[in-house]
C-alpha cells in the first residue's frame, strides 16, 4: 500500500493496480446456482434463453477475443520485443471494456444456461439447451474464467518487470527477466484464445460431438490418473 501511493505518479501504477483488482475478481470462479428447476420451457422461455446464447457466440465471445488482440498490442508484446513500450492509456481502457464485456457474458451464461429443463425429461425440442449441452458451456465459461486470471496475473509480473528494466536497462537480469516475461504473457494469451474457441465450438457441434467430446476428455484424465 505505501510503494502504491509513493509511486502514484508512474505510468504503470494505474494498470498494475487495475490488473490487482481483475486477478481479485477473476479469482472467484464459481457461477450463481440454479435458482430453480422447471420441468418445462416456455415458447417464451425457449426465445429468451436462444437469443442470449446467440449474443454469447456472435458478439461477447469474439468481442472477448478481439479485445485481447488489442490489449496484446496496448502491450508491445511479440517475440522481437526485447524491451517493450506498452501504451498505458490505451491498455487501461482495454482491460475497463474487457471487463465489462466479461461481466455481460457472465451475466448472459448464467441466464442461458441455468434454470433448464434437468436430464431425463424429454428434451429433444430443447436443441442448443439441452441440459448437458448447457453445462458444457458453464464449464467453457469458466475455464475462460481460469485462463483471464492467469493472463492478469502475468501481466503484473511483466508490467512490474518492465519497471525494473526501464530503470536499469543494461542489467542482464532485468532484460532476462522481460523476456521471459513477455513470453509467459503471450502463452497465456494463447490459453485464453483456445478456451474462446472451444467455448464457440460448442455453439456448432452436434448433441453427437459434444457427448463424444466430454467422454474422450474423461478418458485421457483416467488414463493419466493410471499412469501416475
Amino acid at each position: 500500500m505505501a510503494d502504491s501511493e509513493t509511486d502514484s505518479s508512474t505510468p504503470t501504477t494505474s494498470v498494475l493496480r487495475l490488473l490487482l483488482e481483475l486477478e481479485e475478481k477473476f479469482e472467484q470462479t464459481d457461477i450463481r446456482e440454479a435458482s430453480e428447476v422447471k420441468e418445462e420451457l416456455t415458447q417464451d422461455d425457449l426465445k429468451e434463453k436462444g437469443a442470449l446464447l446467440v449474443r454469447l457466440e456472435s458478439s461477447l465471445l469474439p468481442s472477448i477475443r478481439d479485445q485481447l488482440s488489442c490489449y496484446f498490442t496496448s502491450l508491445d508484446v511479440n517475440e522481437d520485443s526485447r524491451e517493450p513500450n506498452p501504451n498505458f492509456k490505451l491498455t487501461c481502457e482495454i482491460l475497463s471494456s474487457l471487463e465489462k464485456t466479461w461481466d455481460e457474458t457472465r451475466e448472459c451464461i448464467e441466464s442461458a444456461a441455468l434454470d433448464v429443463v434437468p436430464i431425463g425429461t424429454h428434451d429433444h425440442h430443447l436443441k442448443k439447451l439441452k441440459d448437458f449441452r448447457c453445462a458444457r458451456l458453464v464449464c467453457g465459461i469458466l475455464s475462460l474464467m481460469f485462463d483471464l486470471r492467469l493472463l492478469f496475473s502475468m501481466s503484473i509480473s511483466f508490467f512490474r518487470a518492465w519497471q525494473d528494466l526501464s530503470q536499469d536497462s543494461e542489467s542482464t537480469k532485468c532484460q532476462y527477466e522481460m523476456s521471459a516475461w513477455n513470453k509467459h504473457v503471450r502463452w497465456s494469451g494463447t490459453r485464453c484464445n483456445k478456451s474462446i474457441g472451444e467455448t464457440l465450438k460448442l455453439f456448432q457441434g452436434s448433441d453427437f460431438d459434444i457427448i463424444q467430446d466430454e467422454w474422450q476428455r474423461k478418458e485421457a484424465s483416467l488414463n493419466l490418473q493410471l499412469k501416475f
